[in-house]
């Protein structure tokens, strides 16, 4: 009897794997990619081919937390901020050739990216950020959309949040100005490293809900497999460490 309920747990859990890969990277489409911080959308069809992921290469403004009235040339007697190159998002900064990292993880920057769209003017466009590390603000077309924690120029002045989400907007006239402020003086790893989406507001929604599948059949793997060893252990009693082998799959 065991035996048999072993077996069936195991072909339940290599089923809800699969169907957790096939949600994850099953028919991913061809992308466009930003070149030198400029991303043509002009012949992507969000009504057809759904959400779009803002990878490429974006500006990149090394120790300097910058907000969209730092581009504005009015403002500033026609003069921008000083770029440090163009680097690939996403990505983990203290990989860049550019800024004098050295391999540290540790630091702050602006990321900008300037989006070029079409279709009618007014369009409600939804934006899902996964992971960025470890504080940021966002802001699109002058205004702030989204955040996580608090970004600073050191590990004082920085409230380190990573945590993702999903925010709507509205974007008059046919392009989209983005700005990332990141800093980084907790983890190993810093900046933009998962894909910022861009969609219409029905496809991030489904993309979201996806996303809460995706965990839900992780946490029901985890919890049948460790539920599964501690009535083994409850039954038997000898393998004490099959108690603590289910144990750290429900922690998990």
């Amino acid at each position: 009897m065991l035996k048999k309920g072993k077996i069936t747990i195991t072909i339940i859990c290599i089923i809800l794997g699969f169907v957790g890969l096939f949600i994850k990277y099953g028919a991913t489409p061809n992308y466009p990619e930003a070149v030198k911080g400029e991303l043509d959308l002009t012949k992507w069809d969000f009504a057809n081919n759904g959400s779009t992921r803002l990878d490429g290469e974006w500006e990149y403004y090394r120790n300097q937390l910058l907000t969209p009235d730092d581009f504005d040339p009015i403002r500033h007697n026609g003069k921008r901020p000083e770029m440090t190159g163009f680097v690939h998002v996403p990505d983990s900064w203290e990989k860049y050739a550019v800024g004098g990292l050295n391999g540290s993880s540790n630091g702050y920057a602006t990321f900008r990216l300037h989006v070029n769209l079409q279709g009618a003017s007014g369009q409600i466009y939804g934006i899902r950020q996964i992971n960025i590390k470890t504080a940021h603000k966002l802001f699109v077309n002058g205004r702030e959309i989204g955040s996580g924690g608090l970004p600073g120029t050191n590990r004082q002045a920085t409230i380190s949040v990573n945590t993702p989400y999903v925010h709507f907007l509205q974007i008059d006239g046919n392009n989209a100005d983005i700005i990332v402020q990141v800093a980084n003086f907790q983890y190993f790893q810093g900046g933009i490293t998962h894909p910022i989406y861009l969609g219409y507001q029905g496809d991030i929604l489904s993309m979201r809900e996806f996303a809460v599948v995706e965990d839900l059949l992780a946490t029901s793997c985890f919890l049948l497999i460790g539920a599964y060893f501690i009535v083994l252990f409850l039954m038997r009693g000898r393998e004490r460490s099959w108690l603590y082998f289910g144990l750290c799959c429900i922690a998990v």
